[in-house]
């Protein structure tokens, strides 16, 4: 069994406490089973039984109100 965890915020990249919980989450599903984790970032972590995989974006090309640049990263992602 492998279990993929979609994520905001992963460590070291957190602001909240999703991304605390996200890490233990998935560091104890690891000692069971397969875990891959993507979160938005620069994060990258390769343990047996857990990769970790984060997913930056440039948004300088974006051409449009300041304010919908965060729903574009977030759909483009």
């Amino acid at each position: 069994m492998k279990t993929l965890l979609l994520t905001n915020e992963y460590p070291p990249s957190t602001y909240g406490g999703a991304g605390v919980h996200v890490e233990y989450l998935s560091r104890e599903l690891a000692k069971i089973m397969d875990v891959d984790v993507r979160a938005f970032g620069d994060q990258r972590l390769d343990e047996p039984h857990l990769q970790v995989r984060g997913f930056g974006l440039d948004t300088s090309t974006f051409r449009c109100p300041k304010n919908l640049v965060s729903i574009f990263g977030a759909v483009r992602r």
